[in-house]
């Protein structure tokens, strides 16, 4: 219970870090349909850190890529969301490389 209560100043710590000025150590990635195609994006639908339209930019700028979104909170979705779909749809897809042949929205249904 005490990891609940301190979550949220573990965020603004992020936050204050992700506006420090300093210097890009590497050239910023460019996302584009050129890459692998053997990409599954996973993510929530209620993520604190990437809002789900930003989610399904990045899925139009990848191209022909999968999706999967959870019916949840939070940003962890895999492994430690308990959502058996995500989690099954996922771990399928790292052991087999197979991903969905389209995009899934699941529900928060759990173990």
């Amino acid at each position: 219970m005490r990891a609940r209560t301190l979550r949220p100043v573990g965020w603004l710590l992020r936050i204050l870090c992700a506006y420090r000025p300093t210097d890009p150590v590497e050239p910023q990635v460019r996302i584009s349909d050129r890459g692998p195609s053997n990409v599954l994006m996973v993510h929530n639908e209620r993520d604190p850190g990437t809002p789900l339209v930003a989610a399904h930019r990045v899925r139009q700028a990848f191209g022909r890529r999968t999706v999967i979104t959870a019916d949840r909170d939070g940003h962890d979705v895999y492994p430690y969301g308990k959502n058996r779909c995500v989690n099954d749809a996922v771990t399928g897809f790292l052991t087999t490389g197979e991903r969905p042949s389209h995009d899934r929205a699941r529900a928060a249904w759990t173990h």
